[in-house]
């Protein structure tokens, strides 16, 4: 049982940034993001953040790209967590 963790079916407050608010280097302020300035200038933080999120907009982040390593080479196949586990502890009883 949780004691001091979050509540189940806590409600939030959600809000979404614009590409015009984005690609003007501001992003909503979270509370977290406060402690930070001291050691990131706040303009320079949410410039920062505001291009990781219009990197995710635009596709950056997208895994089913064709620059994969998978897709790049066709030929090497990867090995699952199954596999390295299996190799470095042996198969197991």
């Amino acid at each position: 049982m949780l004691t001091n963790g979050p509540t189940l079916g806590a409600k939030f407050d959600v809000t979404y940034d614009s590409i015009d608010v984005l690609k003007s280097g501001k992003i909503t302020e979270l509370p977290s993001h406060v402690g930070l300035y001291s050691f990131v200038p706040k303009e320079a933080f949410q410039g920062m953040i505001s291009t990781f999120e219009l990197w995710f907009e635009e596709g950056v982040f997208d895994f089913k790209s064709e620059k994969l390593l998978n897709a790049v080479f066709p030929e090497i196949k990867p090995w699952t967590v199954k596999d390295i586990l299996q190799t470095a502890w042996g198969k197991g009883a």
